[in-house]
């Protein structure tokens, strides 16, 4: 609370005039000096115990419970969000019955060729890993699940050609959310860069790509990012902006 004033009221003998009279003889006038060490309104960073919310006191929208990917408690709104409404695992993800494919060979090349998985159980994953792969509907590994993944989560360089609908997009995401999950963690920084880089040819497959990768990574400590260009012109929320002018804003193409 500030002091009486008189407007434009001149100081006492040697003060200056102005708002909120100076201090004692002598001094000039003008607004009396601040005190940030008193407790008073909300602000960023405020002094000790006394003082309303602030930018660190009162807390912020960046915390455990906003945040889907930080390590803590189940949240029902996240996971309906993320993985849809609950089903009964005997409904079957995909069009096909992979029971039957069971007895097929599945052929394979290189030099000692990890032992196929039987279950999810059985790859070594963490259990929050677990725990998502049975919200995203699945009971058992596919084929080239079980082929792949062990490889990729012993560190083997692969290629890998599957039918579509098969489970592919898992096979590579399972592997590298654990992998990631289990190895040593750069320092807190203001500046992220990626642990893990996934390609592809088209935005509607990167699109998929991301929401599966949400999926395994739900309370795993590991933020899935997207990054594509062009959005559909439909959408007239988005701008696109040509490579160009994102790497070099202020620099015309050249041909």
């Amino acid at each position: 609370m500030m002091q009486q004033t008189s407007m434009g009221g001149r100081g006492p003998p040697g003060g200056g005039g102005g708002y909120d009279r100076g201090p004692p003889p002598g001094g000039g006038g003008g607004y009396p000096p601040r005190d940030f060490d008193r407790g008073g309104g909300g602000g960023y960073d405020r002094g000790p115990p006394g003082g309303g919310g602030g930018g660190q006191r009162g807390g912020s929208w960046n915390t455990r419970a906003s945040d889907a990917f930080a390590e803590g408690p189940r949240n029902a709104r996240f996971e309906l969000d993320i993985f849809g409404p609950p089903r009964d695992l005997d409904v079957k993800t995909t069009g096909i019955n992979f029971d039957k494919y069971d007895d097929i060979p599945v052929e394979t090349s290189g030099r000692d060729v990890p032992v196929p998985a039987k279950n999810f159980e059985s790859l070594g994953m963490p259990a929050v890993l677990l725990q998502n792969v049975s919200l995203a509907g699945y009971d058992k590994p596919t084929p080239i699940q079980k082929n792949t993944v062990p490889m990729a989560i012993a560190g083997r360089d692969l290629m890998a050609c599957a039918q579509t609908g098969s489970g592919k997009t898992a096979s590579f995401l399972l592997p590298i959310v654990t992998r990631i999950v289990s190895m040593d963690k750069p320092a807190p920084s203001r500046k992220a860069s990626p642990m893990a880089l996934i390609l592809s040819p088209t935005r509607e497959l990167t699109i998929q790509i991301y929401n599966e990768g949400r999926k395994f990574c739900y309370l795993s400590g590991v933020r899935p990012v997207v990054c594509y260009g062009a959005p559909p012109h439909s959408n007239p929320g988005i701008t696109p902006v040509p490579v160009w002018a994102r790497r070099h804003p202020q620099q015309p193409p050249t041909c």
